[in-house]
């Protein structure tokens, strides 16, 4: 079934009658190629998934021989083969010294090569052999040496810790050598030789220098070239004097003095060094002094060579892992599953390993959502349950505990930023919003090891919206409660988006409530009645002669300081979802409905459409909304709506709040996201929706979010007064 012919056959008789359909196709559904950047026709792009599935079904046989897991000392290190990535974390131990085994595919070889990101230097349990080089060495002056320029390193530009690297080079020779250039090793210290502790680390000799080799006249000189980089990171700054030790092959070496100028933007502790290539031996140990981060990772298969980047998963981001025991997780029915969720509150690093678990135990999982079903990136709905599968509530990363809960993704947001933001906004107005974490997910279910590597990137743990004495606190709703007032919980949907397994009613006007709690399986028949009668009450009086009427108006079935509150954080983000879908409202037994909490801002504070018009800053996002442009036209609500956004500009909802909170996750993500976009090659490509131009760095998507924020709220202040000068 799965062979080259039979898959080429299957699309060639499914394509072999579309070509006129195809025409009148894009001439109804027309794509611009400068959002989604695909400019083939359609014969174009059957040719792009035959060679697809050719080129997919070669990499799949090759995994079935050569396994996407290797063992690191306790952690299973993942391999993603198409980003060439290996994911896996190498947690510290009680000393500087770290004894690594690991465990690959039999007949392999594998090889370490780090970059530096710390103090360099040579992985080795002394200092012997440098030492005895130097100490029975003399200086006889006879090589001559020649230093370039030292250059800041940019090979690695998006990772901040690097640039505190020079890349030193040049080229060196003994003029008398007749064979060769006479030059055996460059070894480079801080200072005059001393000890390891100012050894900077052995050049690599031998690179090509043509130019040297033509300007002697001799052949010889042709491999005369050297290179070093150089990690400053640990240095003082300040004025520095380089000892390049130049070695011949006899004892000697010929020493020169380079000074170099020191600025880092700070001197940590040292936590990183380098090392050079290094081979691994199958089963065996390697002793690593302190942590490394991030390296190369390259195997050796009977004559093959791969190398992979070489990635750790360390970082102020707490760690997920979820083991569907080769299940493979669907959108219909919960899967049973493991989990374990890796943090340190104390402000350390995160590894995956057994000394910083926040929690582990069982949980049942499913993909989630509407449209965002459609990202490779899925979103789940995740229920933590005991050993007999019961739900269990249990406290995530310090919120309060609860059985169910939703692992976001953030995929068309490129920042990460706005859900967090707009309830993190809202519970600083003291207004209950789903509490939120960032973690890192390794979901290892039977497709994602073979196809992805395990590694899911950056996901936000969320509340999920319940009724709770900690999240949305309203009395219970029991089948023989005889007061039936509340408390209830609806969502404002469409009758297409109702699932079978929901509860719902439909108002006179047409608008559709979703029952979350009580939920289909425990509304009784007449709980429904009385909450949908409740429901259409509300919005005859609405559009009523008696709407404004402060007894027998609208505003005896409604709050309006909740709605106020939910009006200003969404009209900050202009949010896309604003009583249409995702629109959470909530009654207590005895009060009156109340709206929020807030949810979903995915397409929200530009990113709204594919057009400039649809994500720009100006105009309000009420109108044309169900009741809330009614509601509008009661200048007593404006008037509140006005005091409280002035009141609220003063602290939550600031431009300097606003972005305070942005720079804060921006430097929390700051490794997560790096490692997220290995995984998610997004950035600087269209994603629905997106218009350009498009950001093509994460810096510029978040200097364009902050933009996008503060010229929002200049126009909000500049048109609020007209809200009441209109009615």
């Amino acid at each position: 079934i799965l062979t080259v012919d039979n898959l080429v056959s299957l699309i060639d008789k499914s394509s072999s009658g579309l070509s006129c359909a195809w025409e009148r196709n894009s001439t109804a559904w027309p794509i611009s190629s400068s959002v989604y950047e695909d400019s083939m026709s359609p014969e174009e792009d059957i040719a792009y998934i035959k060679e697809y599935l050719k080129d997919r079904l070669t990499i799949l046989d090759d995994y079935i021989n050569h396994p996407p897991i290797i063992k690191i000392g306790d952690s299973y290190a993942l391999i993603n083969e198409e980003a060439h990535t290996i994911f896996c974390s190498l947690p510290p131990g009680a000393d500087t010294v770290q004894e690594v085994s690991w465990e690959c595919w039999p007949g392999a070889e594998v090889y370490m090569e780090l970059l530096s990101l710390g103090e360099i230097g040579l992985y080795k349990d002394d200092f012997s052999e440098y030492s005895g080089i130097m100490a029975n060495g003399r200086n006889t002056g006879e090589i001559t040496i020649y230093i370039d320029n030292p250059r800041k390193d940019v090979e690695y530009p998006e990772l901040n810790l690097l640039e505190e690297k020079v890349l030193l080079n040049g080229w060196a020779l003994d003029p008398e050598s007749k064979e060769g250039t006479g030059v055996e090793r460059i070894l480079v210290f801080d200072g005059p030789q001393t000890n390891k502790e100012n050894f900077l680390g052995e050049a690599s000799y031998g690179l090509s220098r043509p130019d040297v080799a033509q300007h002697f006249g001799n052949a010889n000189y042709e491999n005369s070239g050297y290179e070093l980089c150089i990690n400053t990171f640990h240095m003082e700054n300040g004025k520095h004097e380089l000892y390049i030790y130049v070695c011949d092959k006899n004892g000697g070496y010929s020493l020169e003095i380079y000074p170099i100028e020191v600025e880092n933007k700070n001197n940590e502790a040292d936590e990183i060094k380098e090392s050079k290539t290094a081979k691994l031996e199958n089963g065996g140990y390697y002793d690593f002094e302190n942590f490394i981060y991030h390296g190369n990772w390259i195997i050796n298969d009977k004559g093959t060579e791969r190398t992979y980047d070489f990635w750790l998963t360390t970082g102020d981001v707490p760690i997920a892992v979820i083991d569907t025991n080769n299940q493979l997780i669907n959108n219909q029915d919960k899967i049973n599953a493991e989990v374990k969720i890796m943090y340190h509150d104390s402000g350390e690093n995160n590894f995956i390993n057994e000394n910083n678990i926040d929690f582990t135990g069982r949980l049942g999982i499913k993909i989630r959502g509407k449209s965002s079903q459609g990202f490779p990136k899925k979103q789940y709905s995740i229920e933590i349950v005991d050993d007999e599968g019961n739900d269990m509530n249990v406290s995530l990363l310090g919120m309060p505990k609860e059985a169910d809960w939703i692992l976001g993704a953030p995929y068309t947001d490129k920042t990460f930023m706005r859900n967090m933001l707009a309830f993190e906004l809202s519970n600083q107005m003291g207004y209950y919003a789903p509490r939120t974490r960032f973690v890192e997910l390794f979901l290892n279910d039977r497709e994602d090891l073979i196809m992805e590597g395990g590694y899911e990137g950056i996901y936000m743990l969320t509340e999920r919206i319940k009724r709770d004495d900690d999240r949305v606190n309203i009395q219970t709703l029991d089948a023989d409660d005889t007061d039936i007032s509340g408390g209830y919980i609806l969502e404002i949907s469409s009758i297409d988006r109702v699932k079978e397994n929901e509860s719902s009613f439909t108002t006179e006007r047409g608008t559709t409530f979703t029952n979350i709690y009580p939920d289909k399986k425990r509304i009784t028949a007449e709980q429904k009645e009385w909450i949908s009668g409740y429901i259409n009450e509300l919005e005859k009086l609405i559009y009523s002669d008696d709407f404004l009427d402060e007894k027998e108006g609208y505003a005896q079935y409604l709050d309006t300081g909740s709605l106020i509150n939910y009006m200003i954080i969404n009209e900050l983000f202009k949010n896309r979802s604003l009583f249409w879908e995702s629109t959470y409202l909530y009654k207590d037994r005895g009060g009156k409905l109340m709206v929020g909490p807030v949810w979903d801002f995915d397409l929200s504070a530009g990113k709204k459409g594919l057009t400039p018009e649809a994500n720009n800053t100006l105009g309000w996002r009420y109108e044309d909304k169900l009741w809330i442009e009614q509601i509008f036209q009661d200048k007593k609500f404006v008037g509140e709506f006005i005091k409280k956004w002035n009141y609220f500009r003063q602290g939550p909802i600031s431009d300097e709040n606003i972005e305070n909170i942005i720079d804060s996750n921006v430097e929390f993500l700051e490794d997560a996201r790096i490692r997220n976009y290995k995984k998610w090659d997004i950035l600087g490509k269209g994603v629905w929706p997106s218009c350009p131009p498009i950001p093509e760095t994460y810096e510029e998507e978040i200097d364009t979010i902050k933009s996008w924020f503060f010229e929002r709220t200049e126009w909000i202040d500049e048109n609020i007064d007209s809200l009441l000068n209109n009615k």
